[in-house]
């Protein structure tokens, strides 16, 4: 596919903007960068990890990339995949099933990653883990890799309020890293926050986010709320908790733009 070709396809996926191989990602609209990430993803016979993509700086870097990737062999989509709710070309979410809760727990409890995670270093015996493992979860998932079924994180809403109509959603890694697996905790994700907005009557789904997990949110997809300053202990030091929220009428634009 020439430049002008490609220039050609994403006029059509972001009308109006006209542009050219020097755009940056990080200056589009959200919905924008998230519907042109989402078909490159998906560009190729073979699907690709998101994380590749959002690592291109401007749509000369993506151009090079796909030019690059049919060079070596890599086959054009025909058709762009069916959207399906829970879903990608990639990952999906599906019910957590009880060979699911071993890889949850010791993901739960490892050392290298409990401190981040709901009991924040503390241990529980396994017993206390299963039967505390819903205690106030509105919905949870487990995200794994279409490809290969394998297991890669659990999505989980929990401190639903009724009364303000949001709750809140959180992220763990579990089981071991995939080849082509790093895109999948912000899919996942997106996904999951989706199906909370289809599901349930909220008007915003909040995030917990400690300061050295903000690199995983994309600049105006979420909204930042306010900070709490060092109010969190990791790794011998205090660090700033973020609270960040998605809001219905924004995500509406997302998904119609992404499919996600």
């Amino acid at each position: 596919m020439d430049l002008a070709a490609f220039l050609t396809r994403i006029d059509r996926i972001a009308p109006g903007y006209g542009y050219d191989a020097a755009a940056r990602f990080d200056r589009m609209p959200v919905y924008h960068r998230l519907a042109i990430t989402r078909w490159l993803a998906d560009a190729l016979e073979q699907p690709t990890d998101l994380d590749v993509i959002r690592q291109l700086p401007t749509l000369g870097d993506a151009h090079r990339w796909l030019d690059g990737a049919l060079a070596s062999g890599e086959v054009l989509r025909e058709e762009e995949p069916a959207v399906v709710a829970g879903a990608s070309s990639r990952v999906r979410l599906r019910p957590v099933l009880d060979q699911d809760l071993l890889p949850i727990y010791l993901a739960s409890f490892d050392p290298a990653t409990a401190g981040a995670w709901r009991y924040r270093g503390r241990t529980l015996p396994a017993d206390e883990f299963l039967a505390t493992f819903a205690d106030g979860v509105r919905a949870q998932f487990v995200v794994d890799l279409v490809a290969t079924g394998a297991p890669v994180g659990l999505v989980s809403a929990y401190d639903h309020n009724q009364a303000g109509l949001h709750c809140k959603v959180a992220f763990l890694r579990i089981g071991d890293r995939q080849p082509g697996d790093a895109g999948a905790t912000f899919e996942g994700m997106l996904l999951f926050i989706s199906h909370l907005f289809a599901t349930f009557p909220y008007r915003k789904v909040y995030a917990e986010v400690p300061a050295y997990n903000m690199g995983l949110y994309e600049a105006g997809l979420a909204q930042e709320e306010g900070v709490l300053r060092e109010y969190l202990f990791h790794e011998g030091r205090h660090v700033d908790l973020h609270i960040v929220s998605f809001r219905r009428d924004q995500w509406v634009e997302v998904q119609e733009a992404s499919g996600w």
